[in-house]
């Protein structure tokens, strides 16, 4: 029996692949965006728009998922690092509420609220995700999860560069 327990275990683990997960990663969704091109001004400015709404909620929902993490572990620096993603997610979230303000038309109170469920729904993904990672690695920071960390590292070292996008974008979708 444990024979059979210990082949069906191995097969679990090591049959989960990129279709297994919840969402794509940062890099592969910044390689399709990427490549969609428009020769109209406001279009181009709206598909930006997008992207960037985009971005910010997954980076807030990255760094969410990450302040948990570290919350739960005894160290000092676990504690630090949990603080400094709590800060990025609420940054990055602002952000993203801003940013979908500004696509929808809507009231900042209203944008928030919905950025708010659209980020819960993606930190559950990050959970769910990290946890089949953690059964194939025996680590959660691998795989997409551990593109998205230095994606969103990189984002929120350049947030003014973001920042100014969307005041860019208010002014050309005005």
């Amino acid at each position: 029996m444990k024979k059979y327990i210990s082949i069906i275990l191995f097969l679990f683990v090591f049959s989960v692949n990129a279709q297994d997960f919840s969402q794509l990663s940062l890099m592969r969704f910044m390689e399709k965006s990427g490549q969609t091109k428009f020769d109209d001004p406001l279009k181009t400015a709206g598909h930006l728009l997008d992207i960037e709404l985009y971005m910010s909620a997954r980076c807030s929902a990255f760094s969410g998922w990450m302040s948990g993490k570290a919350s739960l572990g005894n160290t000092e620096n676990e504690k630090k690092l949990a603080n400094v993603h709590l800060l990025r997610s609420t940054e990055f979230s602002i952000i993203a509420s801003e940013f979908h303000a500004l696509k929808n038309d809507t009231d900042s109170k209203t944008s928030h609220s919905n950025i708010l469920k659209t980020i819960l729904k993606m930190v559950d993904n990050y959970s769910a995700d990290s946890k089949l990672m953690y059964a194939k690695t025996a680590s959660y920071l691998e795989g997409y999860i551990k593109e998205d960390m230095e994606i969103c590292t990189e984002e929120y070292k350049n947030i003014e560069k973001t920042i100014s996008k969307l005041e860019k974008l208010r002014v050309m979708l005005k």
